[in-house]
């Protein structure tokens, strides 16, 4: 599931974010806690532009494979795309 999780929003920022931008910008981050992992990955690209991410096969993709490792997902669209993924350390 980790994996199909970054494989779609790294090819989603490819995909959508990078191409109005001559300046991309990828960023991907790994931490652990105590009690879970958190992934954060983020771009400079102009933003989800559909009103329901959420209703994207994308995203229901993602929010499939998180709910399989019983983590928590947000996301936001300020200054770019930003998806924020905690998986608790009992589920990998």
């Amino acid at each position: 599931p980790i994996g199909i999780i970054f494989n779609e929003l790294i090819t989603n920022s490819f995909k959508y974010a990078f191409a109005e931008t001559d300046s991309a910008q990828l960023d991907i981050r790994l931490k652990t806690q105590k009690d879970a992992i958190q992934v954060v990955v983020s771009d400079n690209g102009p933003g989800v532009k559909t009103e329901k991410p959420e209703d994207t096969f994308g995203t229901q993709l993602i929010n499939s494979m998180v709910d399989k490792l019983k983590g928590s997902m947000q996301i936001g669209s300020s200054k770019g795309h930003t998806v924020d993924i905690t998986i608790p350390n009992n589920a990998r």
